[in-house]
């Protein structure tokens, strides 16, 4: 009967495992899924400023992943088995040490995505404050008011104020003279650009672009990064035959190390951004407008064809710039960026075979010259990944020895010990170090073209895209309907800004072929039928009458302008959402596609000689996401 049982339990015992195996390989795979699904959607979500960043993290989390099955495939061959045995004469010491690393890589490999995403969130909000400044940079009169209201109270404290060393970060002025050095930093960005970029380059964008760059760049580990973790390892392995006890501080004394390694790197950027940036030592709300000198330049922040002189007294250079919003003019008096007076490297030709080409001037700024910014960065690389093995081991190991070898109330102690320095390093020197590496390595004989014209197209396109909306919305008006943007209507009237002002200048002079200032009856009807629509004589004569608000029987800008008030909504559209609503304005076939040459000749026939090729070239490229043709 017992044989009968044992029988009976055998195909139970042969079922379970193969269940097993299926449900562990569907959950693998399913988990696998997750991640693919997870990615796509991460990736697809990405905004460019970050894109760099993303993309360099998946990277290395390969990497990590590869180091991570390679311990584990070492240990399931059984090689650490027979190496154990010839060691230490048993199959479990290797195993085990082997089996606790691959624990720890995975830990580190969690630590360095949890520091990726503190990157990621400290990007966002460099990028964040500087588009907060760039709004202002519109508004220099407001600039100039703040900046010379902080310097004053800055000026009334006391040496021993805590905003002046403890509390430094949280300083209320802070912001106001960051915004004014911002202005002044964009202002020498833009100048030798002009006129082949816009005066009102978005230079916040173009910020935002390279740090995502040079984030993406420090987020990669680089075989030099490898060698010096493999040098470090090395001292570590030296210092661990000390007691147990000294092995144990010489790990809290890391800590500091890396935050004072990260200090001196800080100064070194600090520096650099010193030499590198114009010093505004005053700045002055003047009554009288600026002159219109021919020989000077166009201001960024400054109305449409205003200028601004540039006097030079000395080492000090005067800038003067027109405020159109405050309806004042605006002083301010800066030092040249001290890097220009810096005299050029010169080597000879077998110097320059050995040693390369001689640094420039911007790069003389840095200690490693033309080498700097690399190695810099490559220091930026090393101290993050060390951080993340820092954190991992205190975390895994060295939090439960430090109580068990020196008691819990000093166990506690060197804990918090371990913990100050990382802290220190995460939320006070490596945002301002991000951020002046950016400036440092962007700006002055650095400027990084791909990038400008980047931005300067992508400008050009949300423009083109404005002005279809503008014309949009006198086709709805011309058919008797309303129009409606994210579901809502907003009959609401707003004031326009300086850029959607310019906007709608460009569709009006479109349409004012004459060039009179007023569009007529019969440039009202041309306007009619490059939209694409019948309509009646008697129909346009009523349109006139309705937009025309002095009874002139002709349409000024002035009364466009609060057309378009009366119906801009107070939302944002995207570029995808208005091309949708256009699609029957281009979709000449009624096929229910556009086709590139639809819109190309479209677009052509509408704007007529306000678009070039290369503009023609950017809108087909911002509808056509895909790259399909239609």
């Amino acid at each position: 009967g017992g044989e009968a049982e044992v029988d009976k339990e055998k195909p139970a015992l042969r079922i379970v495992p193969r269940t097993n195996v299926l449900v562990i390989l569907s959950v693998l795979i399913s988990l696998s899924l997750c991640f693919e699904f997870a990615r796509e959607l991460i990736n697809e979500h990405t905004r460019d400023s970050i894109r760099s960043i993303v993309e360099h993290t998946w990277e290395e989390l390969t990497v990590l992943g590869f180091l991570s099955l390679l311990s584990f495939l070492v240990v399931k061959v059984g090689w650490m088995g027979q190496i154990s045995c010839v060691i230490y004469g048993n199959p479990e010491t290797m195993t085990e040490m082997v089996e606790d690393i691959h624990m720890l890589l995975f830990f580190i490999m969690v630590i360095f995505i949890l520091q990726v995403m503190m990157i990621v969130f400290l990007a966002g909000r460099l990028s964040r404050q500087w588009h907060r400044f760039e709004r202002l940079v519109h508004s220099p009169a407001a600039i100039a008011r703040r900046f010379t209201a902080a310097k004053r109270e800055r000026a009334a404290r006391p040496i021993w104020h805590p905003y002046r060393h403890v509390l430094n970060p949280f300083d209320p002025t802070k912001d106001d003279v960051n915004a004014c050095r911002y202005y002044g930093r964009r202002f020498m960005f833009i100048r030798p650009l002009l006129p082949d970029v816009p005066p009102n380059f978005d230079f916040a964008e173009y910020l935002s672009l390279c740090s995502s760059d040079l984030l993406g760049e420090l987020v990669e580990i680089t075989p030099v990064v490898w060698l010096c973790l493999g040098g470090f390892f090395v001292i570590m392995w030296g210092v661990s035959a000390a007691p147990r006890w000294a092995f144990d501080l010489v790990w809290v004394a890391i800590g500091w190390f890396l935050l004072l390694a990260l200090g001196a790197l800080t100064l070194s950027l600090r520096r650099a951004r010193r030499l590198l940036s114009p010093n505004i030592r005053q700045a002055t709300v003047r009554a009288d407008a600026v002159n219109d000198d021919p020989g000077s330049i166009r201001a960024s922040g400054a109305a449409a064809g205003e200028k601004v002189p540039l006097v030079r007294r000395g080492k000090e250079v005067h800038v003067e710039v027109y405020d159109p919003q405050a309806g004042v003019g605006v002083e301010f008096v800066t030092e040249r960026p001290r890097y220009l007076g810096f005299h050029p490297h010169r080597r000879s030709l077998p110097g320059q075979i050995l040693l390369g080409r001689p640094p420039n001037k911007h790069e003389q700024c840095f200690l490693l010259d033309r080498h700097g910014i690399h190695a810099m960065v490559n220091a930026l690389r090393f101290l993050t990944v060390l951080s993340s093995f820092y954190i991992s081991l205190l975390i895994v190991h060295f939090g439960r020895e430090y109580v068990l070898v020196f008691g819990p109330w000093v166990g506690s102690l060197l804990i918090l010990l371990n913990i100050i320095p990382i802290c220190l390093m995460a939320f006070k020197y490596m945002p301002y170090t991000l951020s002046t590496l950016v400036l440092c390595s962007s700006v002055g004989m650095l400027k990084k073209g791909e990038f400008i014209e980047k931005v300067v197209r992508d400008q050009k396109a949300r423009s083109i895209l404005r002005i279809l909306r503008i014309l949009k919305l006198f086709q709805f008006k011309i058919q008797g309907e309303q129009l409606r943007m994210d579901g809502s209507l907003s009959p609401a009237v707003r004031q326009l800004t300086d850029q959607e002002v310019e906007d709608a200048r460009a569709v009006f002079e479109m349409f004012d072929d004459d060039s009179s200032g007023d569009i007529s009856l019969a440039e009202l009807q041309e306007m009619v039928c490059v939209l694409g629509i019948d309509m009646p004589e008697a129909e346009i004569l009523s349109l006139m009458h309705e937009l025309d608000a002095n009874d002139s029987r002709t349409l000024d800008f002035q009364e466009f302008l609060d057309f378009i008030r009366m119906h801009n909504s107070s939302s944002s559209v995207s570029k995808e959402e208005l091309v949708s609503e256009m699609f029957k304005l281009f979709d000449a076939d009624g096929s229910g596609e556009v086709t590139a040459a639809e819109f190309r000749s479209t677009m052509k026939r509408i704007c007529g000689n306000l678009l070039s090729e290369e503009d023609l070239d950017i809108l087909v490229d911002e509808a056509d996401g895909d790259n399909s043709g239609t």
